[in-house]
């Protein structure tokens, strides 16, 4: 059904092609009218599902030559751009972002151009609909990773298998799709990257090559309708509180599919098919540039985002232009293996130039990203666990003394320090914590379903304390922000205290001592960036103490039941302000949890407000 202009392009595709690549800029870009841009990545998926497939199909050749010719098509298409963004991003990353990034950084440059940063951000669990830490500049390379993943095994499939039989196909795409949203459902941070939980998209473009072309103008027209409609209801009405890929997946997909069958050009005029052609490099250099220009120059607004927008348009034609187009009709590479010296030296400079520029220090200040040891060994519970795992006991572990740390991980950040309390004092520590699992019984939405890990282990603490008979249970909960709740009738602050409440009931049943451990400040922004940053002006950083309706009320509701209260506020924060630095180390690790050092810097405290041994 594959109809070509001139130059052997469907405006029609590649106006497609543009919508979707806008559309992702303007939810990178912050402008929040287009809530579901991020869905674009989708409309892509469909579209390289049409055009390779498509191309396949048309290979006379012998199996070997018409695998060969693809891979090698494909690499001259991809790769230059590609990886020249990839050492761009290196060099000004260097120049421009916080020396304590770059060894990360460094990491998903190499992932990024190995064509596997959707593997690597899956494994980090990288949230990518809900960027908490300084977001990478490499992160939307994760969408090239999964195309090239797919597109391993797709031309072996299709010509080897498939050929023109739409049957098959038609069969395995509602399998593909099943088993892409029970993997959502599963576990939405590591579905999201995978390229077999996004097969179903590219397999929807490629069933379109074998199905008859659309004949009737009134139906061609109705498809086109119908289909820029529901692309246009999935940017606006879609938003990230739905899993995806998942349900609502669908509608862009299938919108995308009947903009395609419908075969309706789209005039020049528009400008649209041009930015369709310059879509691939503009969605290569519009995320590392916005990262780069907005850590440099802080604070956001419309006119900021628009004006760097239209640079980023004006580079993708200038690389499109005299390098891009050049360069894939010129390129004397003509063996696939070739192609691995330009990779292994972009990868390599790329690496060593950021890895090199990493510090841990900037001048008398130290900055540690250490986490507790909870997280490396497990007893920190992720997401989708709900059972305490066995032996996380620390402190004196002979001792038949027990205390008890839970809650989320504004629980498990004061770990050190009160590993160190329990080790001066003999006490046996048992620490019960899960991440984004408060200290209080809650039914938390997470990627627009129940958590049930979550609200098991919430339960099962009420269990688990009255196994251990405690001397004291320490509850901590990350009171200064909020969790997505299901119940809405109430307010939040009431919703969590009545969650609270129960907790804090069973606490006291199991005859220990309850000791409410109060939320810290919330950074909001990745505070030991800020600290590089700023590190002629630190006050830059500094915060105000903790002041949520949240954090009120529970502390007014472990006052009402004479439980211990211990604000660590009344040691991090001084006139009014929490400073970001003290004793040359960073207060925070992150962009919420205080860092090993102020937890250990906090264990004196608390130790006195128990009445116990603390550091001398």
């Amino acid at each position: 059904m594959a109809t070509s202009t001139g130059k052997g392009l469907r405006l029609d595709i590649q106006a497609l092609r543009a919508v979707a690549v806008l559309v992702v800029i303007a939810y990178h870009y912050g402008f929040s009218r287009f809530k579901g841009g991020f869905l674009g990545v989708d409309i892509f998926f469909v579209i390289s599902g049409f055009v390779i497939t498509n191309r396949l199909s048309g290979y006379q050749g012998s199996f070997r030559k018409s695998l060969s010719d693809f891979y090698l098509k494909r690499a001259k298409r991809i790769l230059p751009s590609s990886l020249l963004v990839i050492f761009l991003t290196a060099i000004f990353a260097r120049l421009v972002l916080p020396s304590i990034s770059l060894a990360t950084i460094a990491k998903q440059s190499l992932a990024a151009s190995l064509f596997v940063p959707n593997l690597y951000f899956a494994h980090e669990q990288n949230n990518y609909l809900n960027q908490g830490l300084d977001p990478s500049p490499y992160l939307h390379y994760w969408s090239l990773g999964v195309e090239e993943q797919f597109y391993l095994l797709w031309p072996l499939a299709l010509l080897l298998i498939f050929r023109k039989k739409i049957i098959p196909l038609l069969v395995l795409i509602p399998v593909a799709i099943i088993c892409g949203f029970l993997m959502t459902h599963h576990n939405a941070v590591t579905a999201f990257y995978q390229p077999w939980t996004r097969a179903w998209e590219f397999l929807i473009g490629a069933a379109l090559v074998f199905l008859p072309a659309v004949k009737s103008k009134l139906i061609s027209r109705l498809s086109a309708f119908f289909g820029w409609t529901g692309i246009a209801a999935s940017v606006f009405l879609i938003d990230t509180t739905h899993p995806t890929p998942g349900f609502t997946t669908l509608l862009p997909v299938f919108a995308a599919a009947l903009v395609i069958a419908a075969n309706i050009s789209i005039p020049v005029r528009t400008g649209l098919p041009y930015i369709g052609n310059i879509s691939y490099t503009l969605y290569l250099v519009h995320w590392p540039l916005f990262i780069i220009l907005m850590s440099r120059y802080p604070g956001t607004s419309r006119t900021k985002s628009f004006l760097i927008a239209l640079l980023a348009l004006t580079l993708a034609a200038g690389v499109y232009k005299y390098f891009e187009n050049p360069l894939r009709t010129q390129m004397r590479i003509r063996r696939l293996w070739q192609f691995a010296i330009p990779i292994a030296v972009v990868a390599g400079l790329s690496f060593a130039l950021l890895a090199s520029g990493s510090a841990v220090a900037t001048g008398s200040i130290h900055i540690s990203r250490q986490t507790p040891i909870l997280y490396s060994d497990g007893c920190h519970l992720p997401f989708d666990v709900s059972t305490p795992k066995a032996n996380c006991f620390f402190g004196d572990t002979k001792s038949s003394t027990y205390i008890i740390l839970a809650g989320d991980s504004h629980a498990a950040m004061h770990f050190p320090g009160i590993d160190l309390l329990a080790q001066r004092n003999h006490w046996k520590l048992l620490t019960l914590t899960k991440s984004s699992c408060p200290a209080a019984e809650l039914t938390i939405i997470r990627s627009a379903k129940v958590d049930s890990a979550c609200a098991e282990w919430e339960k099962n603490l009420a269990v688990e304390f009255l196994r251990y008979k405690a001397k004291y249970i320490f509850l901590a909960g990350a009171t200064e922000q909020s969790y997505e709740l299901a119940n809405k009738t109430i307010s939040y602050a009431r919703a969590y205290g009545i969650g609270f409440t129960k907790t804090l009931d069973a606490a006291i049943v199991s005859g220990a001592t309850p000791v409410l451990l109060s939320d810290t400040s919330w950074p909001g922004i990745d505070s030991p960036s800020c600290i590089v940053r700023n590190r002629t002006h630190l006050s830059k950083c500094d915060l105000q103490p903790p002041h949520s309706t949240t954090t009120a009320v529970v502390k007014a509701i472990a006052k009402s039941k004479s439980a211990l209260i211990i604000d660590p506020s009344l040691v991090l924060c001084s006139a009014g302000t929490c400073p970001a630095v003290f004793a040359s180390t960073n207060v925070y690790r992150d962009y919420s949890h205080i860092s090993v050092a102020t937890s250990l810097r906090l264990e004196l405290y608390i130790a006195s407000k128990l009445g116990a041994s603390g550091r001398d």
